[in-house]
Parts: C-alpha cells; sequence; structure tokens
C-alpha cells in the first residue's frame, strides 16, 4: 500500500497541473486528498493542453485512427485554457482501473462538493 501514499498521489499530481490556473490545481489537490480519505485514489491524467494537442485528439477518430475522445476542436476546451483536468482512478495495487462503479460517482461527488464541475454528469 505504500505505493499508494497520498504523498505519492499528491507529487504524481504536480507534474500534470504545470500551466493549469492556481485554483484548478489548488481543487485538484484537495479532490485527491478529499477522495483519499474514502480509500479513492486519484491520478490526474491531463491538465493543460496546446490548441495543437486538442486539434490533434480532435481528429482522432475522425480523419486519424482511432476512437473519438472529444467534442472540442482546439480552441474549444477548458484544457487549452488550464481550467480542467481529466483523472482516472487507481486500483489497489497503484493501476490504473476504468471499471465505471461507486468510486468513479464518489468522485465526482468529492469534485463538485469541493466546487469542481463534474464531466461524469
Amino acid at each position: 500500500m505504500s505505493d499508494l501514499s497520498l504523498d505519492k498521489l499528491l507529487k504524481k499530481a504536480e507534474n500534470k497541473l504545470q500551466n493549469v490556473h492556481e485554483i484548478v490545481q489548488e481543487k485538484s489537490y484537495e479532490l485527491i486528498r478529499q477522495a483519499y480519505k474514502e480509500s479513492i485514489f486519484i491520478v490526474i491524467t491531463e491538465g493543460f493542453r496546446s490548441i495543437e494537442q486538442q486539434h490533434k485528439l480532435y481528429s482522432q477518430g475522425r480523419t486519424t485512427p482511432g476512437s473519438i475522445v472529444t467534442n472540442a476542436k482546439g480552441g474549444y476546451s477548458y484544457h487549452n485554457y488550464g481550467l480542467a483536468i481529466d483523472i482516472a482512478l487507481l486500483d489497489n495495487n497503484g493501476e490504473v482501473d476504468w471499471t465505471i462503479d461507486r468510486r468513479w460517482n464518489k468522485a465526482g461527488e468529492v469534485g463538485k462538493r469541493i466546487g469542481l464541475e463534474w464531466g461524469g454528469d
């Protein structure tokens, strides 16, 4: 369980939160802390994205191979302005777990409680 210490999760978030608005950074750390208390282990998978990166993501599943992952063209995503984060949940072994279960809903509730919008709605 040492791999999933709160300090390690917070440290892991630092890199992904560069160029993210200060208030969003603070709320991201708070989300990780509050969820941790409920045994929900959150990692930030994405923060700021350049408009060029957003264009590339938008073309995925449209003009380039892969699944569609966003409906926002470059310049139309909150990520392009440092105002959004994407998260994933880790299992007890520290591996990303994409299983949609009560933990996701609880993470969303925690986020909304601290003033974030939850894209899962």
